[in-house]
């Protein structure tokens, strides 16, 4: 049976009416009503079931038969958003996207997380500024030892004895060298993993790059290629999408 409220207006009870007509009287919030359950009137703006809007029920949302909607990377239970006129898939609010100094500094707190996924910004911040960490401990051993040949030279090999003191610089920064390289296999190792799998591909791909030369450029072109939109099997879009 359907519902149905007394109203109090002008001076005089009024009903009952159910509630679409009510809604449709226009009438003030402080219209005293009262329907069977109530103990006393109440003014019309308390009973929630009497607002507009109250009570509509929106159709089910089947974000694949709206315009515009990505099939790639379709996951269940993912979340939606309206982009580029369309749903789209969205997993997760997007990463912060950090500086490539940032996404360096980044793979070195994950030092050795291989699962989840990396965009192709973190993994290529992490690997310009390695190289350029490597690069930057490599100029004082190659002055050293230009600054060797060149005393050499002067000398014409004749009078000129090598110090042992001249090769202090070169060994000091082939050791930092050598432990910094060391401390960087896991991290990077760890970023190609985490790049890899934003593509949908295991880590265990990263080994077709032991294939002379055709191993080496698949591994690139993997770390060019944007990845899956949506959730994968190995976690969340980190850009969100």
């Amino acid at each position: 049976m359907e519902k149905t409220y007394y109203i109090f207006i002008n001076g005089q009870q009024q009903g009952p009416f159910p509630i679409p007509v009510i809604k449709g009287m226009n009438l003030s919030p402080d219209t005293p009503v009262w329907t069977a359950g109530m103990t006393n009137w109440q003014p019309m703006s308390s009973i929630a079931e009497l607002q507009p809007g109250f009570g509509a029920t929106p159709p089910p949302f089947n974000p694949t038969q709206q315009p515009g909607y990505g099939q790639q990377g379709y996951a269940q239970g993912a979340q939606f958003a309206y982009q580029n006129n369309g749903w789209q898939q969205q997993n997760s609010p997007a990463e912060s996207e950090l500086s490539l100094w940032g996404y360096y500094c980044k793979c070195w707190k994950e030092y050795a997380t291989f699962s989840g996924r990396a965009r192709r910004k973190e993994f290529w911040g992490f690997t310009l500024f390695n190289a350029i960490c490597v690069f930057v401990m490599y100029i004082p051993i190659w002055v050293s030892v230009l600054i060797q040949v060149l005393k050499e030279a002067y000398y014409n090999n004749d009078y000129y004895e090598l110090d042992v003191s001249d090769l202090t610089v070169p060994i000091i920064f082939s050791v930092l060298l050598g432990l910094y390289s060391l401390a960087a296999i896991i991290p990077s190792l760890a970023v190609s993993s985490r790049r890899l799998h934003d593509t949908g591909r295991a880590f265990g791909w990263y080994f077709i790059g032991l294939i002379p030369l055709v191993g080496i450029i698949l591994l690139l072109v993997w770390y060019c290629t944007d990845g899956e939109r949506g959730a994968n099997r190995f976690g969340n879009n980190p850009k969100g999408w």
